[in-house]
């Protein structure tokens, strides 16, 4: 895409629409076009009517809408004509503004393009995009997005079964004790906490006395309609949790073990 450029002051105006800056001291200067930001912007003047190479040409530049004004030296590549560049860095921005100064040895002679308080200015384009994708790119981008969609969707289902299974297991084991309490907990509590139990994910692992107290707590709490729902969904409705108790051991707790609601045969 072209750039194009907005010139602030009438007589500017009037003179860049002819495609030249003419000043009283014969400074002629067009400005650059296509300007793409972040790219640097070339500068060429033509200083007539003084000796070639003799007089001092300087470029004051800065972003427009504050700042002060950055400056170097016009080089001279003869036959009047003097050149540099904005650099890249500022031309990152939409509008620049700048001027030139011309004076000669001794200050024998002064004159200027521009001026700090009525600056020329360049509008840059921002760089032009990429061409419509292809069929096989845009099936390529969706596929990446439909990949990551499924991606997070099973890691929160990895993390809602193995949460689901820690619970299940929970209940199964401390449903019988939820209902006590004091000293009547305190025996139960003991045993629980003195062997190694069947965790589904964690393996035969014991558990401090504190841990199970939180879990019994949080047992106390839970909806178990809510918890059939989440087995059924996770774990499959027919899912049951291989036991480290006894024959006789869940024959003595039968009448106490509840399954979501279900009293267990």
């Amino acid at each position: 895409m072209k750039m194009t450029i907005r010139i602030a002051s009438g007589i500017a105006a009037v003179g860049l629409a002819l495609g030249v800056w003419a000043g009283p001291s014969r400074v002629i200067h067009t400005p650059p076009a296509s300007l793409t930001m972040g790219d640097a912007v070339p500068i060429e003047v033509r200083i007539e009517g003084v000796p070639d190479g003799e007089p001092l040409v300087v470029l004051h530049y800065r972003i427009a809408g504050g700042g002060e004004y950055a400056s170097q030296r016009l080089e001279s590549l003869g036959q009047a004509r003097y050149a540099g560049a904005i650099p890249s860095g500022h031309a990152r921005a939409i509008e620049l503004m700048y001027y030139v100064d011309v004076s000669g040895p001794d200050k024998a002679y002064y004159t200027s393009l521009g001026a700090p308080e009525a600056p020329m200015r360049l509008v840059l384009q921002s760089p032009p995009g990429k061409g419509p994708k292809s069929w096989l790119e845009k099936a390529a981008v969706l596929l990446v997005g439909m990949g990551g969609i499924a991606l997070l969707v099973w890691l929160r289902e990895r993390r809602q079964r193995a949460l689901t299974l820690d619970r299940v297991f929970w209940v199964r084991t401390l449903l019988p004790v939820v209902h006590l309490s004091g000293p009547a907990l305190t025996e139960p509590l003991a045993k629980l906490s003195s062997r190694p139990l069947p965790h589904p994910t964690l393996g035969f692992r014991a558990f401090t006395r504190k841990h199970i107290l939180s879990k019994i707590n949080e047992i106390r709490r839970l909806d178990l309609s809510e918890l059939a729902s989440a087995r059924d969904r996770y774990l499959g409705p027919g899912f049951e949790l291989p036991s480290a108790e006894t024959v006789e051991r869940q024959r003595r707790i039968a009448r106490h073990v509840v399954a979501f609601g279900k009293q267990t045969p």
